[in-house]
């Protein structure tokens, strides 16, 4: 395996831990009941940072899975190449 695969395995390790803990952090709060007390503070009229943190949470969960992903075709050696559907002179 060449050093580029061996890099982007350590990265795609690294990124699936990160998933991982970000997970564990949204169910960790869910079952501790955070998210019902946040549900409850928004309803008798508080602040609205509950769900822009939950909002943050989903955005950067996302982009870690993609990058995730990313890593593990790099792993598996699969180059994703643009396709030119529309070139100059081609019928």
């Amino acid at each position: 395996m060449d050093r580029s695969r061996v890099l982007a395995l350590v990265e795609a390790i690294v990124l699936g831990v990160m998933s991982g803990l970000l997970v564990w952090h949204a169910v960790s709060w869910h079952v501790g009941g955070v998210y019902g007390e946040m549900y409850d503070d928004i309803v008798q009229g508080g602040s609205l940072l509950p769900v822009f943190y939950n909002l943050g949470l989903i955005v950067v969960l996302a982009l870690v899975l993609g990058l995730f992903m990313e890593r593990v075709t790099s792993v598996m050696g699969y180059r994703v190449t643009r396709i030119r559907h529309f070139e100059e002179g081609k019928e």
